[in-house]
């Protein structure tokens, strides 16, 4: 999903929001200043994701329902099988 960058009159209007006042030639200047930066955000789109490496299987792999999970602290539920001994 690319960001795309705000239009002059959207940049004045963010400006004038938190009480800026910038001139035409200092809303161009921050326009431009925007380009590196949203470079930077369309490099990370073309990135593939990271996975990190599975040691053990997972199985079971569930959303809880709300009963099981009334503070909706977990997203996933799933069953790892790991080593007999160690860590």
């Amino acid at each position: 999903m690319a960001v795309a960058p705000p239009t002059l009159r959207q940049l004045e209007h963010i400006a004038h929001t938190y009480h800026l006042e910038l001139s035409d030639e200092d809303l161009r200047a921050y326009h431009g200043l925007m380009a590196g930066p949203l470079g930077s955000y369309a490099r990370l789109d073309q990135l593939p994701e990271p996975s990190p490496r599975q040691v053990y299987p997972r199985s079971g792999r569930y959303r809880p329902d709300p009963a099981e999970n009334p503070l909706n602290a977990w997203y996933w539920r799933c069953s790892i099988k790991g080593a007999d001994a160690g860590l």
